[in-house]
């Protein structure tokens, strides 16, 4: 087999599951980092992880169940919702924190309503 006959890796697993059927579709497809390299563009950084059995199942699951293109969508919609919560952990814990800012009644509400 060539070098360039042969399939990236995360297309090895999948022809390991699927059989031929993840072969055809690379030879449709091709390879989608060389592919980005002709067209010019520039390609992200790619990142291996190892996963057990239970989590490849799981991410295989969401990714045909919600729509994803690919595992690669799925994890980076992960780390994206991940940041999000840690940009308002800081804000949480600062209220936390801080001296009671007096008594949030109905008034109080009806005071943010009229400011808004």
């Amino acid at each position: 087999m060539l070098e360039s006959d042969r399939l990236p890796f995360h297309w090895q697993l999948s022809e390991e599951r699927f059989g031929g059927q993840a072969r055809e579709a690379a030879a449709r497809l091709g390879n989608p980092a060389k592919s980005c390299h002709q067209r010019g563009g520039s390609p992200m950084p790619t990142m291996n992880i190892s996963l057990p059995d239970s989590l490849t199942t799981c991410a295989d699951e969401q990714v045909a169940g919600r729509g994803y293109g690919t595992s690669s969508e799925h994890m980076r919609e992960l780390i994206r919702k991940d940041q999000d919560r840690e940009r308002l952990r800081a804000p949480l814990l600062e209220g936390v924190e801080s001296e009671p800012a007096g008594v949030a009644d109905a008034a109080c509400f009806e005071r943010l309503r009229a400011c808004s």
